[in-house]
């Protein structure tokens, strides 16, 4: 049993194969670079210091949670309190149907 002789690989196809890999390496070292540096409360924003908008929403005819209709929203209910409000993509149905958006 002999051994077939392997042809070199051509110097074109080894560097074919690592300019991918050299950027990506690039890419990802100044992004992790980046990550580091920097201090993000000097991000500009138009909102900052800013109060938050009055949010007075009335409540949607038919939604009901335990069989009692779900109350709408008023500024006096996230008075004294940090509040994170999740707005959900018009898109996306409801999760109770069990699709995803």
């Amino acid at each position: 049993m002999t051994a077939l002789p392997q042809e070199p690989v051509p110097r074109r196809a080894r560097i074919t194969v690592l300019v991918p890999l050299v950027l990506f390496l690039a890419v990802a070292g100044l992004f992790f670079y980046r990550l580091g540096t920097g201090d993000p409360s000097r991000i500009p924003s138009a909102l900052i210091g800013q109060p938050a908008p009055q949010t007075d929403l009335p409540p949607l005819p038919g939604l009901e949670r335990d069989g009692r209709p779900v109350p709408g929203l008023a500024a006096a209910d996230f008075k004294g309190a940090v509040t994170l409000i999740n707005v959900w993509a018009s898109w996306c149905i409801p999760a109770t149907t069990g699709a995803r958006c």
